[in-house]
C-alpha cells in the first residue's frame, strides 16, 4: 500500500535551529551570578576566545543578560553561540534558535577580525530581545563562524571549513549533519542549566536551521543517524556520525521557518505502509510555516510532493499517535520572509510582510504555553 492518498488535514494544513561545557567569552549586563557561566548544572571548562574566536557579546539591552559561550558537540567539535537570559530569577523556559543560510552574524567589513561582523544579523537581534522580553532563555549557535566562515550562501571560506562544507550535494549533507550535532548539543546544555525549566524548551529554525529543527524533532533521530552512518554515501562524506550521547531532549515544541524538507539525504523518502517505522514524525508537535512562492516547499506539503507530510500523517494513523505535523503555507510570499520587518510595517504591506506578521502571532501563540 502507497501512502500517496492522505486523508483529509484539518485547519492545521492551512494556506495562506569540549563536552557540555560553558566558557563565557563575554557578558553584557551580567550582575551576581547572571550571565552565560556557572549555571549550567553539569561538569564545565574554560573556553577562551583563543579557542574558538569568540566574538564579545552582543547589546541587546538592559533587560538582556547576553554573553557568548562554547561548547562541544558529540564529535567533539567547538561550537560558539549566543546566550541571552532575563535580567529575572529563573528558572525560565528556553528557545534554542537556529541561523539559516546566511548565518548568525553579519559579513565582516574590513576592519572586523573574525570571521564575521561581531553584528548579528538584524533579524536574531530582534528575536533574541523578543523572546528574553517574554521570559524565555534563548541560545543561539553559530554553527558557520565556529567553522571559520559566515555565510553560506556567498562566503568563500567554507571551502576551507573542517569537515569542508561545500555547495554540492555531499555538502549540503555535511552541513545538516553539522548542524544536528551542534543543536543536539546545545539543546542538552540548555536542558542541563539550573536557570532553565528543562520541560520547556523549545526549538525556533530558519532555513537551513529550520530544516535542522524539523529534522532534530525526528521521533527515532538517534536511529536514523545511525543507519545513514551505515550507508555507503555516509562513508563517502569521510565525517564521523557517531552515536548520539543518550535519548534526545524532550522538547515542548519545535517551528520552522520555510525549511527544506528533503532532508539532504539522512532520511529516506519512502511512503509505503511496510517502511512505516522508518517514516519521518516530530515527537514534539511541530509547526512548519512556508511559503506559496518558495522552492524549498517541495517536500513540506502536501500541495507539492508533500513526502514528509505524508509520513508524519501515515505514521500517526498507523501508530495511533496524535497529529504532530502542521503546516500554513502563506500565499504569495517567498523564502525569508521573516526578515520583513513586520513589527512597525508600513501600509500598504506586501505579501512578504503579511506573511511575517502572521507567523509572528502563530509562533508567539505556541510558545505561550511554555511561560510559567
Amino acid at each position: 500500500m502507497n501512502l500517496r492518498t492522505p486523508s483529509l488535514r484539518s485547519a492545521s494544513s492551512t494556506l495562506l535551529l569540549w563536552g557540555l561545557a560553558l566558557g563565557v567569552a563575554g557578558c553584557s549586563g551580567c550582575g551576581d551570578g547572571a550571565g552565560g557561566g556557572g549555571t549550567d548544572g553539569g561538569g564545565s571548562r574554560d573556553a577562551t576566545q583563543q579557542d574558538i574566536g569568540l566574538p564579545p557579546a552582543p547589546d541587546l539591552g538592559p533587560d538582556v543578560v547576553s554573553s557568548v559561550i562554547a561548547f562541544d558537540n558529540a564529535r567533539g567539535e567547538p561550537v560558539r553561540a549566543v546566550l541571552a537570559t532575563p535580567t529575572s530569577a529563573g528558572p525560565h523556559p528556553a528557545v534554542l534558535v537556529l541561523h539559516g543560510s546566511g548565518g548568525l552574524y553579519r559579513m565582516p567589513e574590513a576592519s572586523d577580525p573574525g570571521p564575521c561582523s561581531p553584528r548579528l544579523e538584524a533579524q536574531f537581534q530582534r528575536w533574541a530581545i523578543r523572546l528574553v522580553e517574554l521570559g524565555f532563555v534563548v541560545l543561539m549557535p553559530d554553527s558557520f563562524g565556529s567553522r571559520g566562515f559566515c555565510d553560506y550562501n556567498d562566503d568563500p571560506r567554507q571551502a576551507d571549513a573542517y569537515p569542508p562544507i561545500t555547495g554540492d550535494t555531499d555538502g549540503k549533507t555535511r552541513r545538516l549533519l553539522d548542524r544536528i550535532y551542534d543543536a543536539d548539543a546545545a539543546t542538552r546544555l540548555l536542558a542541563a542549566r539550573a536557570d532553565v525549566d528543562a520541560g520547556a524548551i523549545a526549538l525556533l529554525g530558519f532555513s537551513n536551521g529550520a530544516s535542522t529543527a524539523a529534522l532534530y524533532a525526528h521521533h527515532r533521530l538517534p536511529e536514523a543517524l545511525q543507519e545513514f552512518a551505515a550507508r555507503s554515501e555516509a562513508q563517502a562524506l569521510g565525517v564521523t556520525i557517531p552515536a548520539l550521547p543518550g535519548p534526545v531532549p524532550a522538547l515542548r515544541q519545535s517551528i520552522a521557518y520555510y525549511p527544506g524538507c528533503g532532508f539532504d539525504g539522512l532520511l529516506p523518502f519512502s511512503t509505503d505502509s511496510e517502511d512505516v517505522d522508518a517514516f519521518f514524525y516530530p515527537a514534539p508537535p511541530l509547526q512548519v510555516l512556508h511559503a506559496s512562492l518558495d522552492p524549498l516547499l517541495d517536500h513540506c506539503s502536501i500541495t507539492q510532493t508533500g513526502t514528509r507530510e505524508l509520513q508524519a500523517d501515515g505514521y500517526a494513523a498507523a501508530q495511533s499517535a496524535p497529529d504532530h505535523y502542521a503546516i500554513t503555507i502563506y500565499v504569495g510570499a517567498d523564502h525569508g520572509f521573516d526578515a520583513a520587518d513586520c513589527e512597525s510595517p508600513t501600509a500598504p504591506m506586501d505579501p512578504d510582510t503579511v506573511a511575517c506578521a502572521a507567523a509572528l502571532d502563530v509562533t508567539l501563540g505556541l510558545l505561550a504555553p511554555l511561560l510559567p
